[in-house]
């Protein structure tokens, strides 16, 4: 009889975030090994659609927005789940899926894996009522995993260090990516006023952490010296209206472009991919970020900053370059410099696509999470 494993987890597909994906890509990379998956998951717009082309069971949850009650919903829906799906072991994908298994009594009888991205251990570990419940969750798994080597060394500095980890670098579907066949006219048709420009590409939520108010600084700094260049900025946030307000002030609004959020995947983010020359994020804090692999798949030379896990992916001078965290000046030159040099971009993009075809690809991520669950369920 195959194993059943609970994956739980408070971001999942269609929702668009990186522990989101991680988590719909754990789901079917486990499927396909022959495990049993259920999952737990927030209902949101377009799950439905989704979980209709799943070859696994997924069970969605309301959760209310205000903190306090979505523990509690969770808490109760996972406890629930446990016992009439009877799971050989439960997976928490993210960091709020850990601070809630943190607070069930019973993983002496069921072996629980938890897995670590970014902010769960930069941020949430620092709070003092926060870091309670997901410290229990890690002291109590069997196995704790970790994104990328920096947010596991952050966890070694705090005080709920777990002591079984593993290094899972998340991947995505590469196959769409390099499939994807670019329609010139078709993503014209969407932004005409970028023909024949030199693209410039963000792709994030519009939020503090992405720093896309220093990236937009770096452009207008050396929109006067390349007439060619545009900025193109995909994703949803917060920060949009002030970002809008920023690229006005600046007087470049008339050549940068807010698209909004586009689904994981889609022919409109692809093509935005595809039409770009440069990607650039400068982003902080960050575990191992899959757009980063999305662009270096693309075959794009990355612009982003030493921080976090980022340079666990983008080699510096070899893929892309890295800028000093937060420096909008070492940011400009970095990005004068990529816009100098055709050849060198060429052949940091090609460098970029080999390193995460062979470093980041599904065969890796699913041997690994096959690995640490036979371990687990054979010693249990």
């Amino acid at each position: 009889m195959n194993k059943k494993i609970l994956l739980f987890s408070m971001t999942f597909p269609p929702m668009v975030v990186g522990t989101a994906n991680y988590a719909g890509v754990l789901a079917e990379g486990l499927h396909d090994q022959g495990f049993e998956v259920v999952v737990l998951a927030p209902s949101v717009q377009g799950s439905s659609e989704y979980d209709s082309g799943r070859s696994f069971a997924v069970k969605r949850v309301y959760y209310p927005s205000f903190v306090p009650f979505k523990y509690l919903f969770a808490l109760r829906a996972l406890k629930k789940m446990i016992r009439s799906s009877n799971p050989d072991c439960v997976w928490a994908t993210n960091g709020m899926a850990s601070r809630v298994a943190g607070l069930v009594p019973f993983w002496n009888r069921i072996p629980l894996i938890c897995t670590m991205h970014g902010s769960d251990v930069t941020v949430r570990l620092q709070s003092r009522i926060e870091s309670i419940p997901q410290a229990r969750a890690y002291r109590q798994a069997s196995a704790v995993g970790s994104v990328s080597q920096y947010i596991l060394k952050r966890a070694q500095e705090s005080d709920v260090y777990p002591a079984k980890t593993f290094i899972h670098a998340p991947t995505f579907d590469t196959s769409k990516f390099k499939n994807h066949r670019y329609q010139h006219e078709r993503f014209h048709s969407f932004y005409p006023k970028l023909r024949g420009k030199t693209i410039i590409l963000s792709v994030a939520r519009l939020v503090k952490q992405k720093r896309i108010h220093h990236s937009l600084a770096a452009f207008s700094n050396l929109a006067r010296e390349f007439s060619d260049i545009c900025y193109l900025i995909v994703g949803e946030g917060n920060q949009r209206l002030e970002l809008e307000d920023q690229s006005r002030r600046l007087g470049c609004d008339d050549r940068v472009f807010f698209t909004g959020a586009y689904d994981p995947a889609s022919e409109k983010l692809l093509d935005c991919y595809s039409a770009a020359t440069i990607f650039f994020l400068p982003s902080v804090r960050e575990g191992l970020p899959t757009v980063f692999s999305e662009a270096g798949i693309m075959g794009l030379p990355v612009l982003a900053v030493k921080d976090g896990g980022v340079p666990e992916i983008v080699e510096d001078g070899v893929t892309g370059l890295l800028a000093e965290r937060d420096d909008v000046n070492d940011m400009t030159e970095k990005l004068r410099l990529l816009l100098s040099k055709e050849n060198e971009v060429k052949k940091m993009g090609a460098a970029g696509k080999e390193r995460i075809e062979r470093l980041f690809n599904r065969e890796i991520f699913n041997q690994r999470a096959n690995s640490i669950l036979q371990q687990i369920l054979q010693n249990h």
